[in-house]
């Protein structure tokens, strides 16, 4: 399912689990072998929120509320973000961080946001310099909370998957944060301007009207200019080929990693004649019909993750 798609039902899926409906008899199956093993790391750091929940350490009912939260919300970006295993227990090289913190405003004026960020491998260059905030509750959703009952883990719970399924289908949020890190698939460039991915619809959970557009990190070897250098180029416009074994692409932009982007026809030119190493595969988009497109359109922005 389309991440577009996919995020409308989040919020009803949600509130399913949290009322602890049970799920349907045969309908748990394996994640596909070609989906990359993340794990989710919540916490909840405002100040804000433990001083309300009269927890500062966040060792009772600040614990209680975020151990309650945690497989909900796996739940939901497995939903919203299926290119990933978000199985518990499964060797990762990557964990998502998901902060609930305090905003910007004075003290007196309480507000939170969201702050993602992506923990790699000791070791690994980072996946992200800085965390990805999104505003989470305003001053006047803290003012509506008045009565204690209302401040109960439980309540917070249901309240907050509410909010969360309306944060988590922020387009932002694949591009700046969900698409950095790379998905198990291959790429090969069959003629100038045209490339094939090497995944199918169902292992990135993709409509079969969905378009997606992937950022393909390669280093590009011109024996003309006799350099090589690292690039990321953007490929969109995909369709399903008619093998069902992946997507046939247009290749949209090349940048390398010190340049501006090349135009269009250089790209084309150069790719008659180099040796692309791919090093890794990411999605960046799921383009629908009759939606605005970021990477689909004829303008594209000028720098990508």
């Amino acid at each position: 399912m389309s991440f577009s798609a996919v995020v409308r039902s989040a919020g009803a899926a949600a509130l399913a689990l949290l009322l602890g409906a049970p799920a349907a008899p045969g309908t748990t199956t394996p994640p596909p072998v070609a989906r990359t093993a993340v794990t989710l790391l919540l916490s909840i750091d405002a100040a804000t929120y433990r001083a309300r929940l009269q927890d500062r350490n966040c060792t009772q009912r600040c614990l209680q509320l975020r151990n309650a939260l945690s497989d909900t919300v796996r739940s939901m970006l497995q939903r919203s973000y299926a290119f990933f295993d978000w199985r518990t227990g499964a060797v990762v090289s990557d964990t998502f961080e998901l902060r609930w913190v305090d905003g910007e405003a004075a003290a007196d004026i309480p507000n939170t946001k969201l702050e993602f960020g992506i923990r790699g491998r000791t070791g690994d260059p980072p996946r992200m310099t800085n965390a990805f905030p999104v505003p989470f509750e305003s001053y006047s959703d803290f003012s509506a909370r008045i009565s204690p009952e209302r401040w109960h883990p439980d309540s917070l719970r249901r309240a907050w998957l509410v909010r969360l399924a309306d944060k988590l289908r922020q387009p932002d949020l694949l591009v700046e944060v969900f698409g950095r890190v790379p998905i198990a698939a291959s790429v090969s460039f069959p003629q100038p301007g045209r490339a094939t991915v090497s995944v199918r619809p169902s292992e990135i959970g993709a409509t079969a009207d969905a378009r997606p557009a992937f950022q393909v990190f390669a280093r590009i070897t011109d024996p003309a200019k006799g350099i090589a250098d690292d690039a990321k180029l953007t490929i969109a416009k995909c369709q399903p080929l008619v093998t069902g074994e992946g997507y046939g692409c247009d290749v949209r932009q090349l940048q390398y990693t010190t340049q501006q982007p090349e135009p269009l026809d250089s790209t084309v030119a150069l790719m008659r004649r180099w040796d692309a190493r791919v090093k890794s595969v990411h999605v960046v988009e799921y383009a629908l019909p009759g939606r605005p497109s970021r990477f689909n359109g004829a303008v594209l922005p000028p720098e990508l993750p």
